[in-house]
């Protein structure tokens, strides 16, 4: 199975579905200080930030494999995370 990683993989809290050993489904949540700090905001250029006092989350990554596709397990990792 490929894997991805990166910089915000050691502090982020995460999520899986076990099948045996198998990894079917995993989701990520990271917490970031502020606005600024969160993955993609640059994404949101032209739009004004938000006033909100950190921390913030970021349901950042989910993965389900496709043989285990329409099962709910997207909707069961976002309701833990």
């Amino acid at each position: 199975m490929e894997q991805w990683t990166d910089a915000l993989d050691e502090d982020g809290l995460h999520w899986a579905v076990m099948e045996g050993d198998a990894v079917v489904a995993a989701a990520r949540m990271t917490v970031h200080p502020d606005w600024a700090a969160l993955p993609d905001c640059v994404l949101a250029d032209g739009y004004e930030a938000p006033d909100y006092a950190g921390p913030l989350a970021s349901l950042n990554r989910l993965f389900v494999l496709k043989s285990h596709a329409r099962l709910g397990l997207s909707a069961l990792l976002d309701a833990v995370r």
